[in-house]
C-alpha cells in the first residue's frame, strides 16, 4: 500500500499470510494462520510530532513505523461447531502511539489474546 504522505498517516505498508487448510493429520476441517505486516508513519507525521515537541517544550515519541505478526488456528470441534484462538504481536502500535498513563512515553509492544467461537444452526 502506498497514499501520500502529506494527508496520510501511513504513507506505505506491506503486509502478507498464509493459511493452511488441514494443517495436521486427521484435521481436514480445521485451518492454521500466520501473518504479518509493517507499516510506515509518514514524514509529515513525524514532523508534526517534532514540531509539538519544539512548540510546547515537552518530551513527546514521534512516531516512526510498526510491525505485526498474528497467529491463529480455526479448530473444528463439530460440524457445527468451531473454535478460533488468535495471538498477536503488535510493535510500536500505530508507529508509535503515546501511552494513556505517561503520555511523554511511548507503547512499545503489545501482546493481543483473543477467542472465537462459532455455532452453527
Amino acid at each position: 500500500m502506498g497514499a501520500p504522505s502529506d494527508r496520510n498517516l501511513m504513507d506505505y505498508a506491506v503486509s502478507s499470510g498464509v493459511v493452511v487448510k488441514a494443517p495436521l493429520p486427521g484435521r481436514d476441517d480445521d485451518v492454521f494462520g500466520v501473518g504479518f505486516g509493517w507499516s510506515n508513519v509518514s514524514s509529515d507525521a513525524s514532523d508534526l510530532d517534532r514540531d509539538t515537541q519544539g512548540f510546547s517544550g515537552l518530551p513527546a515519541p514521534v512516531r516512526t513505523a510498526g510491525r505485526f505478526v498474528e497467529f491463529t488456528y480455526q479448530y473444528q470441534v463439530a460440524p457445527w461447531w468451531q473454535i478460533q484462538p488468535d495471538v498477536q504481536y503488535v510493535d510500536s502500535p500505530s508507529g508509535g502511539m503515546p501511552d494513556p498513563l505517561d503520555p511523554t512515553r511511548w507503547l512499545g509492544t503489545e501482546w493481543i489474546v483473543g477467542m472465537r467461537t462459532t455455532v452453527s444452526f
